[in-house]
Order: structure tokens, then sequence, then C-alpha cells
């Protein structure tokens, strides 16, 4: 829908699935070349870029995905809440920020309030 024409080019994929484990689908449109690229349960989408430059930006982005647990940092004094001890994520004062500007306020709120 978002494409006026769009064609597939089975050509491509073929050209860069040598060996890689990667599933590429390559896609000619109106707006230059999209590529879609799954690795493991990745997708990364790549649109109007060149071929060679996507292919190259995928593979960047995959490669700087950690893998294993989520692990989050906290900094500064633990404040307390009531006899516990309250964590605060790192980026805790960056949504203050964006709070007090009125900025996505509901969804500010609804973070602040799922923190607390």
């Amino acid at each position: 829908r978002k494409y006026a024409s769009v064609k597939r080019d089975a050509a491509e994929e073929n050209a860069a699935a040598q060996g890689s484990g990667d599933i590429e689908q390559v896609y000619d449109t109106n707006e230059g070349p999209v590529v879609i690229t799954i690795r493991g349960s990745m997708v990364f989408v790549a649109e109007s870029f060149p071929l060679p430059l996507a292919r190259r930006l995928t593979n960047l982005v995959f490669d700087a995905q950690g893998t294993g647990a989520v692990q989050t940092a906290f900094s500064g004094p633990t404040p307390l809440i009531g006899n516990q001890p309250a964590t605060e994520p790192l980026s805790a004062d960056l949504v203050r920020f964006f709070e007090n500007c009125g900025v996505m306020k509901s969804a500010v709120d609804a973070a602040m309030r799922a923190a607390h």
C-alpha cells in the first residue's frame, strides 16, 4: 500500500544469500529498493538506499545488537519510598525533562506512575 509499484527482485536476493544465514527479500519500488533482512528473531528494513549500502547498514545494525539478558543500569543516591529503597533508571531525568515540557505528556505520566 505504501508504494505505487512494487516488484520482487529474486536475482538480487540470490546474489546476497550466499552462506550468510540471513533471509533477505529485495523489492524494487517507485521510491527505490527495499531490503527486508531477517537474522534469527531480528528483522531490519532498509528503504530507498542503494543495495550495497542497505546491506552494510543491515550488518552494522545487526552486529551492534547485544545478546543475552537485558540489564538496566542505575545511578545516583538511592531514594526511599517508605522504608524500601527506590531505584530510577538512568533516563529518569530525561523523562522528567520531557514531562515538564509537555512532550508526550500522557505517555510520560504513565511511565512515571509505573516506575513508582
